[in-house]
């Protein structure tokens, strides 16, 4: 759609003159060169209309108070103008906040000629304002610094972003960009590019009609609004200082910032290590022209509901990210504290409801306007809004969804779904993590996907599923094989089985049976979409939502003992370390004997080293019956439950995988556990009563081992088969800024690290995991930070030399061993089954391989596409665009699962706060960065504001080197005195006296330094229940250094308008305490 008034013809070439000036820009002969063609003459691009001029910008100026970008869902369209919204977001006529998206065909010229680039954006959660955008060959993530360089895109989308010029860019460790002296525009000095438009979309503008020229604005007036009354935030001020010069079409004002002559990749990596004074390292920056692919968190925000009017009252910067300093209060009257702007609309909405705003607990997300519409308004959110004054609201947690974000307005609009209960409840925690996420529940599978699953016969007839005679003639029978599942206690679904033989030649034969979930899962059925959908399960501290319907899941695909279940499976012949001579690939039928698991593993191989059988153990959990160990009938058969010839399988197979392991290591591999948090439930209420962290045993390493090596088989088999669209898993290499802050770090605390390859890091670490187990603890956690996520990918989307997995140091990596609960293993499952119907063979199973083959026997090319289409493949796009949902729903999965353990965490520790032991990572003046190792967190323990003490820093040598300690000294007015006359519960005081005395000896008349009762009274329980403290209280002063240990009580809090955290005291002995 054209300009109003004019059609489509009048916009289309206004469209190709501005990608003219796009491609001029590109073509300057640098970037301080005169401009031409679009100077400061306003009428220097012509008007193709006989109307108007712009309209005003307000005179507000832009601070970074004032709320984060979102945008729409396709490039380059505009969301239009939401009516009857109110409040201080509200737009006025011709006065924009945002610039326009860059349209569709300059967006793909400027990827195509490498003006533009493409990533995921990543936004900062304690600075909203500041965004991350990684780019691949740059070492430093490119920042784009402020809401108008964000340019309304929500957290976790996929933007297009133009990169400022390099004289631009700031240094890496600087807070904010480079200023401008007042005076000059940015965009006419320091070396700043040429212009190029970002021009009108598929909606219009306010103001005049079909004009387009260049127009100079001053940038404090730019963005403004009269009825934008955001307070200034001095420590976060983002205000473009001088001009800025804009393109002006159909009246309104769009984002004249172009890129030049774009740099290589290869440039501006080398200015990002040592483009700044002396070589050191500058912060790229960057601004969101438009947003290729919107993010899922757009359909699934959580927070609290308010009245617009609080914003004014508890304001504390809107929308600022910071939690929302101070909880608004409504004005029951609904007029003070009311613009007079605004006075006067709340008859638009219905029942009398005021404008109401939602504060997302997402601290990454901004506020947002409410839609008030009824039909987008529930009905139990509107009576709760009406009765009492809509103290009903108060602490109730809703879902909602970003609905549209113009350009006119500081905050996004968002239409609400519906109440999920009151905060600090975890049924009501884990319910605002599931609707976050957008996780879906056993409850929501279709009618259409249950359809396709296979008749089976009610339990009352006592008859089981059988396997089909077709499947049975069609696959091997492993059922003589004696095989055992080895799990998590409390597993259901049983995805995977091992079975392990030594034969009298000295070969070992090892078997990985999976569960042919793909068998009951025709490719482009309802249940497969549901599936994929899906793509992962997501276990949570008390409930599983499965990807499959539990009859898959916990029955007919799970490896339960003593029944027949269909398999995927991969045999391989090797020496008794795990040396692979040859492989097998193939669908088979198993009979697991029995299902075992870690902990009765474990007893069993400890058993083994120490001379015994591990029989007793294995008998001892099976005569349990309350215990999770199950077994099939020991009816003498050759695959029956043999518990003497069960541990000897245990035996062999761990003696393979710590061979196996040692030579991975060597090979240049790298372990960074993370640990996790295990919970004891109180059966009766449901809430946690104990925590700890996970253990990792050598029994789970048996089994990630062969897990492993079966991954990597099938990896290498299927990529080797289908080059050009095989799912793989791939590792990138860590990000190389974060890597060199680990070296620098273990230089400054005298440590040893050596970063320069996976072998190397994993070698520093197992040293001086002998050396120090703190410095070990710390230097792994920091050894984390830099590490980039693993993702799915198309083999014929990415370049070969990118396949790899770095953790593992494997050329070659998917995801085979899991299909009941991670989709790509379906999908795994099917190129391995086209990969044997089009006649490839594992290694070492047929004639040798010809001279340039890659396998035995090399299938003609019809052959392997007519497998591929039987079973359901899709083309490398597809496949592709499968890969990337799956990253998606992984990561959501992993952050619901992570909320669910932090929020139980968080109810225990509300209810038994506990001393723990911390090994100190980071030190500063604000806070401490402190490694728990009892449930493998990291938890801030805040020092800002901390009463009686006061806090300096030894800062570090040389350039953004870290502070060095933190020396905490004694700094307040109270004395024994005052905290006698504070106690005294006598007359000799007067009331005011003592009030006074009490509030100035307030966390100063208990053992320890800031201290409640509540908190003293923890700590004594613990003393009296252990002896001692976990680590020595500090006396004052102190100092403290890196790689110290420090004692803390941990609790928890559960805020308003944030998710729950866990708090962290510093224990300081109260230098006043005397013992009464």
């Amino acid at each position: 759609r054209g300009a109003r008034g004019e059609g489509p013809g009048v916009m289309k070439e206004l469209k190709a003159r501005a990608l003219q000036l796009l491609r001029a820009s590109a073509d300057a002969p640098s970037a301080t060169s005169p401009r031409t063609g679009a100077g400061d003459d306003p009428t220097t691009l012509s008007s193709l209309s006989k109307k108007g001029t712009p309209s005003k910008q307000g005179a507000k100026k832009r601070t970074s108070s004032g709320g984060t970008p979102v945008t729409p869902t396709t490039v380059g369209s505009t969301p239009g103008t939401p009516g009857g919204t109110g409040g201080s977001g509200r737009k006025g006529k011709g006065r924009a906040r945002f610039a326009e998206f860059w349209p569709r065909d300059v967006v793909r010229e400027g990827l195509r000629e490498r003006h533009l680039h493409e990533g995921k954006i990543r936004v900062n959660p304690h600075r909203r304002q500041e965004a991350y955008v990684s780019l691949e060959g740059v070492p430093h993530d490119v920042k784009m610094d402020g809401y108008a360089a964000q340019n309304r895109v929500i957290d976790g989308d996929t933007v297009v972003f133009a990169i400022d010029p390099i004289e631009d860019w700031p240094a890496l460790e600087e807070k904010t960009p480079r200023k401008v002296s007042r005076g000059r525009s940015r965009a006419a000095g320091d070396g700043a590019a040429p212009e190029s438009p970002a021009l009108l979309g598929e909606d219009d503008a306010e103001g005049g009609e079909g004009d387009a020229y260049w127009k100079t604005v001053d940038a404090e007036d730019d963005y403004g609004d009269d009825d934008l009354d955001l307070e200034d935030d001095d420590e976060d001020e983002d205000v473009l200082p001088g001009e800025v010069r804009r393109l002006a079409i159909g009246g309104g004002l769009y984002d004249a910032a172009g890129p030049v002559k774009p740099p290589s990749i290869a440039t501006l990596a080398v200015a990002a290590r040592r483009g700044g004074v002396n070589g050191t390292p500058l912060r790229p920056t960057g601004r969101v022209v438009a947003v290729s692919q919107t993010s899922p968190r757009r359909e699934t925000v959580v927070g609290y509901v308010g009245f617009a009017e609080e914003e004014h009252a508890g304001r504390g910067g809107a929308g600022n990210g910071k939690g929302g300093a101070g909880t608004p209060t409504r004005n029951p009257k609904g007029g003070a504290g009311t613009p007079a702007s605004r006075k006067g609309k709340e008859e638009r909405y219905p029942n009398n409801i005021p404008p109401l705003r939602l504060y997302p607990t997402d601290p990454k997300l901004p506020w947002m306007i409410v839609d008030m519409s009824p039909s987008h308004l529930p009905a139990s959110i509107a009576a709760l809004a009406v009765e009492n004054g809509g103290a009903g609201l108060k602490g109730i947690l809703v879902s909602a969804r970003v609905s549209k974000w113009s350009t006119s307005y500081v905050w996004p609009h968002c239409q609400l779904r519906e109440s999920l209960g009151m905060a600090g409840e975890l049924e009501t925690e884990t319910a605002a993590l599931v609707a976050e996420n957008n996780i879906l529940g056993v409850e929501d599978f279709t009618d259409a996907a249950l359809a396709c699953l296979p008749a089976v016969p009610p339990k009352e007839s006592g008859l089981t599923w059988e396997v089909p005679d077709a499947e049975r003639a069609a696959r091997r029978d492993f059922t003589g094989v004696r095989v055992a599942s080895i799990d998590p206690p409390t597993a259901r679904d049983l995805d995977d089985a091992l079975h392990a033989e030594l034969r009298p030649d000295g070969t070992l034969v090892v078997g990985v049976h999976i569960a042919d979930v793909s068998h009951f899962i025709p490719a482009g059925s309802a249940l497969d979409k549901e599936a994929q959908q899906r793509a992962t399960s997501t276990y949570l501290v008390q409930r599983v939502m499965p990807m499959l319907p539990r009859l898959l899941c916990e029955d007919l695909c799970s490896l339960n003992p003593g029944v027949e279940r269909l398999t995927f499976s991969v045999e391989w012949e090797m020496t008794p370390d795990g040396v692979v001579k040859s492989e097998w690939f193939g669908r088979g039928i198993i009979k697991s004997c029995a299902k075992l698991d870690y902990g009765v593993a474990q007893r069993v191989i400890e058993a083994r080293d120490e001379g015994r059988t591990g029989v007793d153990e294995l008998l001892e959990a099976v005569n349990d019956p309350s215990g999770p160990v199950k077994v099939g009938p020991e009816d003498g058969g050759p695959g029956s439950w043999d518990p003497s010839a069960v541990a000897e399988t245990i035996s062999l197979l761990n003696t393979a995988a710590r061979a196996m392991r040692r030579r991975r290591f060597e090979g240049g591999a790298v372990r960074l556990d993370q640990s996790k948090v295990s919970f004891e439930i109180d059966p009766d209420t449901g809430n946690p009563r104990g925590a700890s962290a996970y253990v990792i045993r050598e029994s789970n390493k048996l089994v990630e081992e062969w897990m492993l090596l079966a991954n990597n088989t099938v990896a290498t088999f299927i990529a080797d088969a289908y080059p050009d669209r095989a799912m793989l898993r791939c590792h990138p290499e860590p990000n190389e800024r974060k890597m060199g802050e680990l070296e620098q770090f273990s230089r400054e605390q005298g440590i040893d690290i050596d970063a320069s390859s996976s072998r190397a890091l994993h070698l520093s670490l197992q040293h001086l995991k002998e050396q120090s187990t703190d410095a070990y603890e710390v230097a792994q956690l920091m050894a984390t930070l830099p590490m980039q996520l693993a993702r799915y990918f198309c083999t014929g989307c990415q370049d070969e030399d990118s396949w790899g997995h770095y953790a593992l140091a494997m050329d070659r990596y998917t995801h085979f061993t899991s299909p009941i609960r991670r989709y790509p293993d379906v999908v795994v499952h099917r190129l391995l089954a086209a990969a044997l119907e089009a006649g490839f063979r594992g290694r070492g199973n047929d004639a040798p391989a010809a001279k340039g083959r890659k396998h035995p026997r090399a299938p003609k090319q019809a052959d392997i596409n007519a497998a591929a289409k039987k079973f359901g493949i899709p083309k490398s796009d597809k496949l592709q665009a499968i890969a990337d949902h799956c990253n998606e729903r992984k990561l959501a999965a992993k952050n619901c699962q992570d909320g669910s353990m932090h929020a139980y965490l968080c109810a225990f520790l509300r209810a038994s706060p506990q001393c723990v032991m911390g090994i100190v990572r980071a030190v500063g003046r604000k806070h401490l960065c402190v490694f728990v190792p009892a449930y493998g967190m990291e938890v801030r323990v805040q020092m800002d504001g901390a009463r009686h003490v006061r806090v300096t820093q030894e800062e570090g040598r040389g350039p953004n080197a870290a502070p060095v300690s933190v020396t905490i000294e004694w700094a307040s007015d109270a004395d024994s005195g005052t905290i006698a006359t504070a106690t005294d519960g006598g007359k000799s005081t007067s009331k005011a006296d003592r009030k006074k005395a009490m509030r100035d000896t307030r966390g100063a008349r208990g053992r320890f330094l800031n201290s409640t009762e509540e908190e003293e009274g923890a700590i004594q329980e613990y003393i009296d229940g252990h002896g001692v403290l976990p680590a020595p209280a500090r006396e004052i002063p102190a100092t403290i250094r890196p790689v110290q240990r420090v004692c803390l009580l941990l609790g928890a809090r559960f805020r308003e308008r944030a998710k729950p955290e866990v708090t962290a005291l510093l224990l300081l002995k109260n230098p006043l305490w005397t013992e009464a």
